[in-house]
């Protein structure tokens, strides 16, 4: 309910009074409506309880958002993709070292997070 007249709000300050608010002896123009309205819809917020509810949303989609992210399944054929490997084929060999994730190679020199059938993968180079 409190969403609904904060919006009221906006739209009759912003749309229907376009130009700018005389009140008293001071006009408001544009900015200083956005910003009278912005700290009248905190202070609604705020009063109704529903502020704190609306930080928790936007809290949860920004963890959502970064968990996706991190766990989200990789396309082989995106270029990101073939460049992070080449770089990490290139550091591997820049080091000495064959194995940059810390396990023991058994795959035979192919990346582990290549499919063999993709015709994209990519052999270590052996030293």
């Amino acid at each position: 309910m409190v969403l609904l007249l904060c919006a009221g709000m906006w739209f009759y300050v912003m749309v229907v009074k376009p130009g700018p608010i005389v009140v008293g002896e001071n006009e408001y123009d544009e900015p200083k409506k956005a910003i009278a309205c912005g700290g009248a819809t905190l202070v609604l917020l705020m009063l109704f309880g529903q502020l704190l509810k609306l930080l928790g949303i936007f809290a949860l989609c920004a963890i959502l958002v970064g968990l996706h992210l991190l766990f989200r399944q990789r396309n082989m054929k995106s270029k990101f993709t073939r460049l992070a490997e080449e770089t990490k084929l290139g550091v591997a060999t820049m080091y000495g070292g064959d194995d940059l994730e810390g396990g023991h190679d058994v795959s035979g020199g192919v990346s582990s997070n290549i499919d063999m059938g993709n015709s994209t993968a990519h052999r270590r180079p052996k030293q």
